[in-house]
C-alpha cells in the first residue's frame, strides 16, 4: 500500500491538490532526493518584484540552506511566454532554472521533456522523484496543458521515452502531480518542501 503521508495537501498560502502517484511505489523518495517542475503562466503577487516576491524568495534561500535543494534540480516553466518575465519572476532563485517560452497547449511531450533536460542538475541517472507543480489559480488549470501533459507522463511511465522496447524496458520514473491555487508560484514550493521533508 503506497503511504500519501508526505504528499501535501494544503499549503500556508493557498490550496495544494494532489493526483495519485503515476507510478505505484511502496514508499516516497525522502527530500532532497527528487526534481521539481512548476507550471505558471502569471504572478501578480510577484510583479515588479514585491513584499510577496522578497519575502518568498527569503524564505526559499532559508530553506535550501537548512534542507538542501532537490538534488535534481528546479525548473519553473513561464507557460505561454509573453515577454513580460517580470511578472513571473522579478529575478532568478537560486537553484532554480527558469525555462521561458513554454506553450500554452503543449501538442506533444517535447517541451516538458525539454524543460526536464534544461533543469536536471541530477547526479546521473533520473530521478526517484518527480513532482509537476501545476497552477491552477484560473488564468490556467492543469488541462490548460493536458496534451503535451498526458504524452509526457506516458514518457516517464515508460522510464524516459516514447519508444520502449518490450524485450528490455527501462524502469518508470516515479511522478506526481500537485496543483495549486495562487499565484505566488515559489511559497508552493517552500510550502512542498516544508511538508516533503
Amino acid at each position: 500500500m503506497l503511504s500519501n503521508s508526505r504528499i501535501p495537501t494544503i499549503s500556508k498560502h493557498g490550496v495544494m491538490h494532489k493526483s495519485p502517484l503515476g507510478v505505484r511505489y511502496r514508499s516516497l523518495p525522502s527530500f532532497p532526493d527528487q526534481m521539481i517542475m512548476v507550471f505558471i503562466d502569471e504572478s501578480t503577487p510577484y510583479k515588479d518584484g514585491g513584499a510577496d516576491w522578497i519575502t518568498d524568495l527569503a524564505r526559499w534561500t532559508n530553506l535550501i540552506e537548512k534542507y538542501g535543494a532537490p538534488k535534481w534540480g528546479v525548473v519553473m516553466c513561464d507557460v505561454d511566454d509573453t515577454g513580460n518575465h517580470g511578472e513571473v519572476a522579478p529575478s532568478t532563485p537560486p537553484n532554480i532554472t527558469i525555462y521561458r517560452g513554454f506553450p500554452r497547449h503543449p501538442p506533444t511531450e517535447f517541451y516538458f521533456v525539454d524543460a526536464y533536460e534544461s533543469g536536471y542538475v541530477g547526479p546521473g541517472g533520473v530521478p526517484p522523484l518527480i513532482t509537476l507543480l501545476v497552477d491552477n489559480s484560473g488564468s490556467m488549470e492543469t488541462r490548460t496543458l493536458q496534451d503535451g501533459l498526458d504524452l509526457f507522463k506516458t514518457w516517464l511511465n515508460n522510464g524516459g521515452t516514447m519508444t520502449p522496447d518490450p524485450e528490455n524496458p527501462l524502469p518508470p520514473i516515479l511522478w506526481q502531480l500537485v496543483g495549486f491555487d495562487s499565484e505566488r508560484w515559489l511559497s508552493h514550493v517552500c510550502n512542498y518542501i516544508e511538508e516533503a521533508v
